[in-house]
C-alpha cells in the first residue's frame, strides 16, 4: 500500500526557483484558467532557437583495417609467382589434378 501526501512548500518552492508558478488543485478547476493566460502569453514570446550539430570522427576504424590488409598484401605478395604452364595456366593446378 502506498500512502502519498501533499507536500505544497516544497511545490511551490520548486516552482519559484525554476521561474513557474505553481497552482493547487481546487474543485471549481479556476487554476486551469491561469494556466491557459499563462500558455497564451508564452505563445506570444520568441524563443532564441539554436541548431549543435556534433559529429564524431569515425575514420579509425577504416584506417586499422586499411592497414591490416595492407601488411597482409605485402606479406603474401612476398612469394615467388610460379611459372605458367603450356596453356598458360600455372602450374600449381596442374599437380592438383595429376598433371605436371
Amino acid at each position: 500500500m502506498v500512502l502519498t501526501r501533499l507536500n505544497q512548500p516544497l511545490l511551490e518552492r520548486i516552482a519559484k526557483e525554476t521561474g513557474g508558478i505553481y497552482l493547487p488543485a481546487t474543485p471549481g478547476e479556476k487554476e486551469v484558467d491561469v494556466i491557459l493566460k499563462t500558455h497564451a502569453r508564452w505563445g506570444e514570446q520568441q524563443f532564441a532557437e539554436k541548431v549543435i550539430v556534433e559529429r564524431e570522427d569515425q575514420y579509425q576504424v577504416f584506417l586499422v583495417l586499411a592497414l591490416i590488409f595492407l601488411i597482409a598484401e605485402m606479406l603474401v605478395r612476398r612469394k615467388k609467382r610460379q611459372k605458367p604452364g603450356p596453356d598458360g595456366l600455372p602450374r600449381r593446378l596442374f599437380l592438383f589434378h595429376g598433371i605436371s
